[in-house]
């Protein structure tokens, strides 16, 4: 069994897993992060409007790099794609058309950035 691992965008940073957590409190769900430097928690309640969280795939690119939900990617040839998950399942969007996320990966794709960090990378 894979082991699970979330990031989560607040609308302003990316918080990674290894410096956040989850607990439950009556029948919620609370995303916390710790800022060490600033001696700050942050807390958002899951299902927070403003709280977009990203799953990891359990795959990396062929740097290493743990490829998650929303990641854009491109190809050795030198297109550009977007990971999605829709209907229960991850899929690559590459050159517009949906497709199979293995066959990105086989393809030796390198991720560059995620749509909300890098808005710009088309």
């Amino acid at each position: 069994m894979r082991e699970h691992k979330y990031k989560a965008w607040d609308g302003e940073r990316m918080y990674e897993w290894k410096e956040c957590g989850f607990r439950h409190e009556e029948n919620r769900f609370i995303f916390e992060c710790y800022e060490k430097e600033k001696d700050y928690c942050y807390q958002k309640e899951w299902g927070d409007e403003t709280l977009t969280k990203l799953q990891h795939i359990g795959l990396k690119d062929k740097n290493g790099v743990e490829i998650y939900e929303s990641d854009k990617f491109k190809t050795e040839t030198g297109y550009v794609g977007e990971i999605i998950y829709e209907d229960g399942s991850f899929w690559s969007v590459l050159d517009g058309r949906q497709d199979m996320l293995i066959h990105a990966v086989q393809m030796g794709i390198e991720v560059t950035g995620n749509i909300y960090e890098n808005p710009e990378i088309k």
